[in-house]
């Protein structure tokens, strides 16, 4: 299903992006939490308007990897 494929694409692109951005550290970013905890509310969003679109509940469960994946991002 294509809108798998592209919530998949979309998951991994924020999870790199947030990544790119917390590693490179600048100066406007006052809580790296805050920064990831946006992240996953997007990728949240995402995943609730890919179920209107179809997707099951079960097949957006690739969100919850995402989450502990975005989080894992505080443990470093």
């Amino acid at each position: 299903m294509r809108v798998m494929k592209e919530m998949d694409n979309y998951f991994e692109k924020e999870y790199q992006e947030t990544k790119a951005l917390l590693e490179s550290k600048p100066n406007w970013v006052t809580s790296e939490k805050e920064v990831v905890n946006n992240a996953i509310q997007r990728c949240l969003g995402v995943a609730m308007f890919a179920q209107q679109l179809g997707v099951t509940y079960q097949e957006s469960l690739v969100y919850e990897y995402y989450q502990e994946k975005l989080n894992g991002l505080l443990e470093k």
